[in-house]
Protein backbone atom coordinates (compact mmCIF):
# COMPACT_ATOMS: atom_id res chain seq x y z
CA UNK A 1 0.00 0.00 0.00
CA UNK A 2 2.56 2.82 0.74
CA UNK A 3 4.30 1.54 -2.86
CA UNK A 4 0.76 2.81 -4.40
CA UNK A 5 0.90 5.38 -2.52
CA UNK A 6 4.54 6.49 -3.20
CA UNK A 7 3.99 6.24 -6.75
CA UNK A 8 1.04 8.21 -6.83
CA UNK A 9 2.83 11.19 -5.09
CA UNK A 10 5.04 11.12 -7.72
CA UNK A 11 2.37 10.64 -10.72
CA UNK A 12 0.83 13.36 -8.93
CA UNK A 13 3.73 15.79 -8.05
CA UNK A 14 5.12 15.28 -12.29
CA UNK A 15 1.42 16.23 -13.52
CA UNK A 16 1.71 19.70 -11.11
CA UNK A 17 5.27 20.24 -12.56
CA UNK A 18 3.60 20.08 -15.93
CA UNK A 19 0.57 22.20 -15.32
CA UNK A 20 2.60 25.08 -13.30
CA UNK A 21 5.22 25.29 -15.86
CA UNK A 22 2.27 25.52 -18.96
CA UNK A 23 0.78 28.07 -16.64
CA UNK A 24 3.35 30.17 -16.46
CA UNK A 25 3.90 30.01 -20.02
CA UNK A 26 0.31 30.77 -21.02
CA UNK A 27 0.58 33.83 -18.92
CA UNK A 28 3.59 34.95 -20.08
CA UNK A 29 1.80 35.29 -23.69
CA UNK A 30 -1.12 36.83 -21.96
CA UNK A 31 0.33 39.74 -20.90
CA UNK A 32 2.57 39.75 -23.82
CA UNK A 33 1.90 39.31 -27.60
CA UNK A 34 -1.83 39.55 -26.78
CA UNK A 35 -1.95 42.48 -25.63
CA UNK A 36 -2.13 45.46 -27.90
CA UNK A 37 -0.46 47.84 -25.27
CA UNK A 38 2.37 45.52 -24.86
CA UNK A 39 2.89 45.69 -28.42
CA UNK A 40 2.61 49.93 -29.24
CA UNK A 41 5.43 49.98 -26.28
CA UNK A 42 8.29 47.01 -28.11
CA UNK A 43 7.35 49.28 -31.49
CA UNK A 44 8.46 52.24 -29.16
CA UNK A 45 11.64 50.37 -27.66
CA UNK A 46 12.70 49.06 -30.82
CA UNK A 47 12.66 52.67 -32.74
CA UNK A 48 9.96 51.08 -35.40
CA UNK A 49 8.57 54.34 -36.46
CA UNK A 50 12.02 55.70 -37.41
CA UNK A 51 12.98 52.54 -39.18
CA UNK A 52 9.94 52.70 -40.63
CA UNK A 53 10.01 56.08 -41.86
CA UNK A 54 13.63 55.32 -43.19
CA UNK A 55 12.18 52.39 -45.10
CA UNK A 56 9.25 54.29 -46.43
CA UNK A 57 11.72 56.99 -47.88
CA UNK A 58 14.42 54.69 -49.07
CA UNK A 59 11.75 52.81 -51.26
CA UNK A 60 9.97 55.29 -52.03
CA UNK A 61 13.09 57.81 -53.24
CA UNK A 62 14.09 54.92 -55.55
CA UNK A 63 10.72 55.61 -57.72
CA UNK A 64 11.49 59.43 -57.37
CA UNK A 65 15.39 59.33 -58.45
CA UNK A 66 14.16 56.68 -61.58
CA UNK A 67 11.67 59.03 -62.66
CA UNK A 68 14.04 61.95 -63.19
CA UNK A 69 13.09 64.49 -60.52
CA UNK A 70 15.37 65.63 -57.16
CA UNK A 71 15.54 63.99 -54.28
CA UNK A 72 13.83 67.17 -52.32
CA UNK A 73 10.23 66.01 -53.98
CA UNK A 74 9.73 63.70 -51.09
CA UNK A 75 10.55 66.71 -48.65
CA UNK A 76 7.34 66.75 -46.07
CA UNK A 77 5.30 64.63 -47.68
CA UNK A 78 4.82 61.97 -45.23
CA UNK A 79 6.62 62.76 -41.52
CA UNK A 80 7.01 60.53 -38.81
CA UNK A 81 4.56 61.44 -36.70
CA UNK A 82 2.20 60.03 -39.63
CA UNK A 83 4.16 57.23 -39.61
CA UNK A 84 3.32 56.16 -36.15
CA UNK A 85 -0.27 57.36 -36.34
CA UNK A 86 -0.99 55.07 -39.32
CA UNK A 87 0.83 52.53 -38.04
CA UNK A 88 -1.35 52.41 -34.69
CA UNK A 89 -4.55 52.71 -36.62
CA UNK A 90 -3.20 48.89 -38.42
CA UNK A 91 -2.68 47.50 -34.60
CA UNK A 92 -6.39 48.61 -33.68
CA UNK A 93 -6.97 46.60 -36.77
CA UNK A 94 -4.98 44.09 -35.73
CA UNK A 95 -6.10 44.03 -31.79
CA UNK A 96 -9.18 45.42 -31.95
CA UNK A 97 -11.12 44.31 -35.39
CA UNK A 98 -11.21 47.77 -36.54
CA UNK A 99 -11.22 48.56 -40.43
CA UNK A 100 -9.27 51.43 -40.28
CA UNK A 101 -7.87 52.14 -43.56
CA UNK A 102 -4.64 54.36 -44.99
CA UNK A 103 -5.60 57.64 -45.82
CA UNK A 104 -3.12 58.82 -48.54
CA UNK A 105 -4.85 61.48 -50.02
CA UNK A 106 -2.75 64.20 -47.77
CA UNK A 107 0.27 62.22 -49.32
CA UNK A 108 -0.94 62.49 -52.76
CA UNK A 109 -1.52 65.93 -52.65
CA UNK A 110 1.60 67.20 -51.31
CA UNK A 111 3.68 65.04 -53.96
CA UNK A 112 1.47 66.07 -56.75
CA UNK A 113 2.23 69.98 -55.28
CA UNK A 114 6.02 69.01 -54.87
CA UNK A 115 6.18 67.46 -58.74
CA UNK A 116 4.87 70.40 -60.25
CA UNK A 117 6.63 73.24 -58.43
CA UNK A 118 9.84 71.19 -60.02
CA UNK A 119 8.24 70.99 -63.21
CA UNK A 120 6.78 74.83 -63.36
CA UNK A 121 9.45 75.73 -65.98
CA UNK A 122 8.96 72.69 -67.90
CA UNK A 123 6.35 72.01 -70.65
CA UNK A 124 3.92 69.47 -69.10
CA UNK A 125 2.57 67.12 -72.15
CA UNK A 126 -0.69 64.58 -71.53
CA UNK A 127 1.89 61.94 -71.50
CA UNK A 128 4.05 63.68 -68.90
CA UNK A 129 0.79 64.14 -66.67
CA UNK A 130 0.07 60.22 -66.67
CA UNK A 131 3.50 59.35 -65.76
CA UNK A 132 3.00 61.42 -62.96
CA UNK A 133 -0.09 60.37 -61.86
CA UNK A 134 1.82 56.51 -62.41
CA UNK A 135 4.48 57.55 -59.91
CA UNK A 136 1.80 58.99 -57.40
CA UNK A 137 0.15 56.00 -57.39
CA UNK A 138 2.99 54.28 -57.15
CA UNK A 139 4.86 56.29 -54.25
CA UNK A 140 0.97 55.80 -52.19
CA UNK A 141 1.16 52.22 -52.45
CA UNK A 142 4.15 51.72 -51.22
CA UNK A 143 3.56 53.62 -48.15
CA UNK A 144 0.51 51.61 -47.40
CA UNK A 145 1.97 48.23 -48.30
CA UNK A 146 5.20 49.02 -45.96
CA UNK A 147 2.65 50.97 -43.25
CA UNK A 148 0.16 47.77 -43.03
CA UNK A 149 2.96 44.81 -43.92
CA UNK A 150 0.57 42.12 -44.35
CA UNK A 151 -2.94 41.76 -46.23
CA UNK A 152 -4.41 39.76 -43.29
CA UNK A 153 -4.73 42.01 -40.47
CA UNK A 154 -8.73 40.32 -40.11
CA UNK A 155 -7.66 36.56 -40.29
CA UNK A 156 -4.35 38.23 -37.44
CA UNK A 157 -7.50 39.54 -35.38
CA UNK A 158 -9.32 36.76 -35.09
CA UNK A 159 -6.51 33.83 -34.13
CA UNK A 160 -5.84 36.47 -31.23
CA UNK A 161 -9.11 36.89 -30.11
CA UNK A 162 -9.51 33.17 -30.43
CA UNK A 163 -6.22 33.17 -28.75
CA UNK A 164 -7.10 35.46 -25.83
CA UNK A 165 -10.09 33.17 -24.62
CA UNK A 166 -8.41 30.34 -25.05
CA UNK A 167 -5.72 30.99 -22.89
CA UNK A 168 -8.23 32.53 -19.96
CA UNK A 169 -9.89 29.16 -20.28
CA UNK A 170 -6.82 27.23 -19.84
CA UNK A 171 -5.14 29.10 -17.36
CA UNK A 172 -8.77 28.91 -15.43
CA UNK A 173 -8.63 25.12 -15.82
CA UNK A 174 -5.22 24.28 -14.91
CA UNK A 175 -5.59 26.18 -12.08
CA UNK A 176 -8.74 24.01 -10.70
CA UNK A 177 -6.88 21.11 -11.74
CA UNK A 178 -3.96 21.83 -9.22
CA UNK A 179 -5.87 22.21 -6.45
CA UNK A 180 -8.00 19.61 -6.90
CA UNK A 181 -4.44 17.75 -7.15
CA UNK A 182 -2.92 19.50 -4.20
CA UNK A 183 -6.48 18.22 -2.38
CA UNK A 184 -5.21 14.67 -3.62
CA UNK A 185 -2.24 15.00 -1.79
CA UNK A 186 -3.64 16.55 1.58
CA UNK A 187 -6.18 13.30 1.40
CA UNK A 188 -3.01 10.63 0.54
CA UNK A 189 -1.22 11.78 2.94
CA UNK A 190 0.16 9.45 5.61
CA UNK A 191 -1.91 10.97 8.91
CA UNK A 192 -0.38 13.47 11.83
CA UNK A 193 2.83 13.87 8.75
CA UNK A 194 0.44 16.29 6.58
CA UNK A 195 3.33 18.57 6.42
CA UNK A 196 4.50 16.12 3.80
CA UNK A 197 2.25 17.93 1.43
CA UNK A 198 3.81 21.17 1.66
CA UNK A 199 7.15 19.74 1.25
CA UNK A 200 5.80 18.24 -1.75
CA UNK A 201 4.36 21.42 -3.30
CA UNK A 202 7.80 22.80 -2.54
CA UNK A 203 9.41 20.32 -4.32
CA UNK A 204 7.04 20.14 -6.89
CA UNK A 205 7.76 24.17 -7.51
CA UNK A 206 11.44 24.27 -6.92
CA UNK A 207 11.49 21.67 -10.15
CA UNK A 208 8.77 23.72 -11.92
CA UNK A 209 11.53 26.78 -11.47
CA UNK A 210 14.71 25.27 -12.36
CA UNK A 211 12.65 23.64 -15.64
CA UNK A 212 11.72 27.00 -16.26
CA UNK A 213 15.07 28.41 -16.41
CA UNK A 214 16.22 25.27 -18.48
CA UNK A 215 13.81 26.05 -21.18
CA UNK A 216 14.46 30.14 -21.13
CA UNK A 217 18.73 29.39 -21.52
CA UNK A 218 18.03 26.05 -24.18
CA UNK A 219 16.01 28.81 -26.14
CA UNK A 220 18.31 31.55 -25.66
CA UNK A 221 21.02 29.41 -26.78
CA UNK A 222 19.77 28.14 -29.80
CA UNK A 223 18.51 31.39 -31.26
CA UNK A 224 20.55 34.00 -32.74
CA UNK A 225 18.57 37.05 -32.23
CA UNK A 226 20.97 38.81 -34.75
CA UNK A 227 20.35 36.35 -37.10
CA UNK A 228 16.04 36.70 -36.93
CA UNK A 229 15.25 38.44 -40.52
CA UNK A 230 11.21 38.58 -40.71
CA UNK A 231 9.95 40.96 -43.53
CA UNK A 232 11.72 44.45 -42.70
CA UNK A 233 14.63 45.16 -40.51
CA UNK A 234 11.99 47.45 -38.26
CA UNK A 235 9.92 44.12 -37.95
CA UNK A 236 12.88 41.98 -37.20
CA UNK A 237 13.72 44.21 -34.51
CA UNK A 238 10.47 44.43 -33.01
CA UNK A 239 10.37 40.80 -32.81
CA UNK A 240 13.95 40.66 -31.63
CA UNK A 241 13.10 42.48 -28.08
CA UNK A 242 10.00 41.10 -27.81
CA UNK A 243 11.42 37.23 -27.50
CA UNK A 244 14.27 38.56 -25.30
CA UNK A 245 11.14 40.23 -23.56
CA UNK A 246 9.33 36.78 -23.28
CA UNK A 247 12.60 35.06 -22.29
CA UNK A 248 13.63 37.78 -19.68
CA UNK A 249 10.01 36.82 -17.95
CA UNK A 250 10.36 33.49 -18.16
CA UNK A 251 13.57 33.54 -15.67
CA UNK A 252 11.79 35.85 -13.72
CA UNK A 253 9.23 33.98 -13.03
CA UNK A 254 11.53 30.37 -12.72
CA UNK A 255 13.34 32.34 -10.08
CA UNK A 256 10.36 33.57 -8.33
CA UNK A 257 8.72 29.95 -8.40
CA UNK A 258 12.16 28.67 -7.30
CA UNK A 259 12.09 30.78 -4.33
CA UNK A 260 8.76 30.25 -3.32
CA UNK A 261 9.54 26.56 -3.25
CA UNK A 262 12.64 26.51 -1.45
CA UNK A 263 10.52 29.01 1.31
CA UNK A 264 8.41 25.76 1.44
CA UNK A 265 10.21 23.43 1.60
CA UNK A 266 12.79 25.10 4.13
CA UNK A 267 9.33 26.18 6.16
CA UNK A 268 8.15 22.48 5.79
CA UNK A 269 11.23 21.15 7.42
CA UNK A 270 11.22 23.35 10.44
CA UNK A 271 7.51 22.68 10.95
CA UNK A 272 8.79 19.21 10.99
CA UNK A 273 11.73 19.02 13.03
CA UNK A 274 9.72 21.27 15.53
CA UNK A 275 7.17 18.09 15.67
CA UNK A 276 9.30 15.57 15.97
CA UNK A 277 11.24 17.60 19.00
CA UNK A 278 8.27 18.07 20.44
CA UNK A 279 7.23 14.50 20.43
CA UNK A 280 10.96 13.74 21.62
CA UNK A 281 10.20 16.11 24.54
CA UNK A 282 7.03 14.52 25.40
CA UNK A 283 7.97 11.19 25.58
CA UNK A 284 11.01 11.88 27.83
CA UNK A 285 8.94 13.79 30.22
CA UNK A 286 6.69 10.92 30.53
Amino acid sequence: MKNIKKILELIIILIMVFLIVITILLNVVKITILKEKYVLQKLEESNYYETMYQEIHSVCNNYIMQSGLDEITLKDIYTKEQVKTDTQLIIQNIYRGTKNEINTEEIRIKLNESIQNQLKDVTVTEHTTQAINELINMVCKEYENKIMQTQYNQKINTFIEKGSTSVEKSVQIILTFILLLMAILIVISIKRQKIKTILWIGKCMLISGVFLELISICINSKIVMENINVLTLSISRVIQIIINDILSKMITWGMVIVILGIMAIVIGNIIKNKKYNYKKVSKNYI
